[in-house]
């Protein structure tokens, strides 16, 4: 029993998905700080995606993919990792475009976000209402939660089968 329940917490995609945990931890608060200071959703886009591509680099490389059996050596793992990261950072921001910017009243009205009561009390708390306080603000959040998912399962196969093999 103690040595599967070792083989479980010591599985690579349980690491993988730790480490994935914190490093969309990462994203989301350099994400959310940066919006605070740009009115374009793009920029913290740039800013939170390279800040956690290089955490998740360090992660995956010393924690997650720590092999002895990789074949590649350390500058080629840094290039395939940052190229497949590369695509992962364009599907982010091409979502972010496509879902925050230019579709956001069609999504907005599908999901209903428009028929929420934000003069409610929950969302006179200043923190709820400045992150979740609209339409727009909650559709965002929303986004950036569906996008880290997408990202999070692209970025375990780009790591397990072509960065870190």
């Amino acid at each position: 029993m103690r040595r599967r329940i070792k083989n479980i917490i010591f599985d690579q995609r349980i690491k993988y998905l730790f480490w994935g945990v914190l490093t969309t931890l990462v994203y989301f608060v350099v994400r959310i700080i940066s919006m605070s200071f740009f009115s374009n959703p793009e920029i913290p886009v740039v800013i939170s995606e390279t800040v956690s591509i290089i955490f998740a680099f360090l992660v995956n490389k010393f924690f997650v993919f720590n092999t002895e059996k990789q074949s590649k050596e350390l500058t080629s793992q840094i290039v395939d990792f940052f190229i497949g990261r590369g695509i992962a950072f364009g599907i982010d921001f091409v979502l972010t475009y496509l879902l925050i910017q230019k579709f956001a009243d069609f999504f907005i009205k599908l999901i209903g976000l428009n028929r929420i009561d934000y003069h409610a009390q929950i969302f006179q708390i200043p923190l709820i209402h400045n992150h979740l306080g609209s339409p727009e603000l909650i559709n965002s959040f929303l986004v950036i939660i569906f996008i880290q998912i997408v990202i999070i399962i692209f970025n375990y196969f780009i790591s397990k089968y072509w960065a870190f093999k």
